[in-house]
């Protein structure tokens, strides 16, 4: 055996089966980068497979090398422990890899590839590497290329600043001021300061108490908010490793590390607090007629009162709805349409606020009803999905031992929907849905004809059941329901060979759950367009057995209200 191993020209003709011609220290040299052709006296590759593969069968696919997987993440793991530079971290996501199929290329190793080191069997129970080989093949070979990722450990969490704020209006009728207090924040807090109806604006920060110009001091309430953030963590990066696997003798080979990449910063660590000021004092008169409209109808707006500076705002709001109307004089008229409502007899409430000079206030407001659009109809296009839809049973035919297999694929179909609501919350729907979806057998015998055969089979289903609205009564409605009724399937038919099914479905009870969303074209309007997802159960009874099909619904129509 001493004889064996220390005398070159036996290691020499031992690594010609596998093609790899090593002189000396084969599989004791450290990993380095490709060799060129000077480097090579020994080290050449000139053909993969042999007495020193590590796999003696080949490996067919994927599929094959993870099933096969067990017998080589050992071997994969003393491999990758030999270099130095990788760390076991690395052998566990070259398995984890290989298992997930995540990383995992199918292609040729190329006549002159070059790689770091190539592992081979330098005996029985044995593995070691060539580093560097020198690849010279005679033809290619089909492998894998495997890449994997190895992050950054990741730091430790970032703890949260401190955020503190106060703030005081001062509603002198010159130069009115907001006072502000920081003296509960962390060093670097930015301010905002946003008024009703308006996007928020930095203010500058010269001290933890300061005070800044009222932007609106009768006219609107204000919000500060103040926002600190914490340095951010050192960057991480993901490294990557990239190896090769030859399929016919599974002699793992390593390209060396990869460009690092890298990470998407984590969210960085803040704190926010706001704290609102109320508006120095209003006062004015605000009467509408008719109190009560339909549809479209519109409203005359009468507001009277005293302003500071010939301004003022009426405020026009409703359900989950609301319109700032601009005032520049007593008393002010205006011609209002309020938008139609998505459930019913609404209430529109119209208020008033203005600015008076001596800081007294007074206020008023009045109230139309506008007259609602209790149904609702939706006719959509949807797409069918099934969740499972796959069957399979042995049977024998004759004196032939066979397997069939039964599997429901995806489909389009047509939908229809009505829909009462009774109020701002409930609603009840009555809908209907057909299409066609397609399916296929599939036989499988020992002697006779073995295929496939598909079938396009038309489903449907009537369902009833109650929704949620979650919007109130928004011009956009989002609602959750429930539903129940009847569903099936047709009942096709299918030929491979001299073997016919018939499958025979049957008429069956669902149920399921439904997500919709109607965006309007227009805030007033009532049409717009509808999507909607729905789960439904549905299982059917076949001659082949009980089928699971349990779809999901994509849907994307159109709604009007009426």
């Amino acid at each position: 055996m001493k004889d064996r191993v220390d005398n070159p020209k036996i290691i020499s003709r031992t690594l010609t089966g596998l093609g790899l011609t090593a002189a000396l220290l084969v599989g004791l040299a450290g990993p380095a980068a490709a060799a060129d052709a000077a480097q090579c006296r020994g080290h050449w590759v000139r053909a993969l497979g042999g007495p020193h593969a590590v796999t003696r069968k080949p490996i067919k696919d994927l599929a094959d090398l993870q099933k096969r997987l067990p017998e080589l993440e050992a071997g994969f793991r003393e491999l990758v422990a030999q270099d130095a530079s990788l760390s076991p971290e690395i052998a566990e996501a070259l398995i984890a890899a290989i298992r997930s199929g995540e990383g995992v290329l199918e292609r040729n190793v190329y006549r002159k590839e070059e790689v770091r080191w190539m592992a081979y069997r330098p005996a029985r129970g044995k593995l070691g590497v060539i580093a560097p080989p020198c690849i010279d093949l005679a033809r290619d070979y089909a492998a894998f290329e495997i890449v994997v990722g190895i992050d950054d450990p990741e730091p430790a969490p970032v703890p949260p600043p401190n955020c503190g704020i106060a703030a005081t209006r001062q509603c002198e009728r010159e130069n009115p001021q907001v006072a502000i207090d920081l003296t509960g924040s962390d060093p670097g807090a930015q301010v905002t300061l946003a008024r009703a109806g308006e996007a928020a604006h930095a203010i500058a920060v010269p001290g933890t108490n300061f005070t800044v110009a009222d932007p609106a001091p009768y006219s609107a309430d204000l919000t500060l908010t103040v926002t600190v953030t914490a340095p951010p963590p050192p960057q991480r990066f993901r490294h990557f490793y990239r190896f090769l696997l030859p399929k016919t003798c599974g002699n793992l080979a390593y390209f060396g590390p990869g460009e690092a990449k890298p990470l998407p910063p984590p969210p960085p660590v803040s704190c926010t607090k706001s704290v609102e000021v109320g508006q120095c004092a209003p006062w004015c008169e605000i009467d509408v007629e008719p109190a009560a409209v339909k549809v479209h109808e519109p409203v005359q707006v009468t507001m009277r009162g005293g302003f500071h500076e010939s301004q003022a705002k009426l405020g026009v709001a409703g359900p989950k709805h609301a319109t700032p109307l601009a005032v520049t004089a007593a008393p002010f008229a205006v011609t209002y349409e309020p938008p139609v409502p998505s459930c019913p007899d609404q209430p529109y409430e119209f208020s008033c606020e203005a600015r008076n000079a001596a800081g007294a206030s007074a206020g008023g407001s009045a109230t139309v009803t506008a007259s609602h659009l209790p149904w609702i109809l939706r006719p959509s296009l949807l797409a069918f999905s099934p969740t499972d839809g796959k069957q399979s049973r042995h049977v024998m035919i004759w004196d032939d031992p066979a397997h069939e297999r039964f599997k429901t694929e995806t489909g389009f179909g047509l939908g229809l929907a009505l829909e009462r609501r009774f109020n701002q919350t409930w609603g009840l729907e009555v809908g209907g849905l057909a299409g066609k979806a397609d399916t296929k057998y599939r036989l499988d015998r020992a002697i006779g004809t073995s295929g496939s055969a598909s079938h396009n089979v038309t489903f449907y289903a009537l369902t009833v059941g109650p929704n949620l609205h979650l919007l109130g009564c928004c011009t956009t409605d989002l609602y959750v329901g429930l539903f129940a009724g009847l569903g099936g399937m047709a009942d096709p038919n299918y030929w491979v060979g001299d073997r016919r099914l018939q499958a025979t479905f049957d008429s069956d009870f669902v149920w399921g759950a439904q997500l919709g969303l109607d965006v309007p074209f227009k805030p007033v309007r009532d049409s717009g367009l509808h999507f909607g997802v729905r789960y439904m159960g549905l299982e059917q009874k076949t001659d082949i057995g009980k089928l699971k099909v349990d779809p999901l619904l994509a849907e994307v129509g159109l709604f009007f209200r009426f």
